[in-house]
């Protein structure tokens, strides 16, 4: 099994917090899933890459704020998502 399904996302973000380059992890477990959200809003390759990086950039700055509420974290993600994609289009 890799490493990016041997840890639970809690464990993950927990390390995250104290070491960023831990969110690696979890941006290998949900990049794709995402990109795959955004791109089916977008129809745009290079936009569905450049918004997956903002989600992804934004996540991972305000990670310490993150707090477990019960929803899993593809959960808040995906809402860091969504966001992004309503302001593309705004913009």
């Amino acid at each position: 099994m890799s490493d990016v399904h041997k840890e639970s996302d809690a464990a993950l973000i927990a390390r995250a917090k104290e070491d960023p380059q831990a969110f690696g992890l979890l941006y290998e477990r949900y990049a794709s899933s995402i990109y795959n959200y955004i791109y089916y809003r977008t129809s745009n390759h290079h936009d569905a890459e450049d918004l997956t990086a903002r989600t992804f950039y934004r996540a991972l700055k305000h990670i310490s704020r993150y707090v477990d509420r019960g929803a899993p974290f593809s959960a808040y993600l995906y809402r860091i998502a969504h966001n992004i994609v309503a302001n593309w289009y705004r913009d």
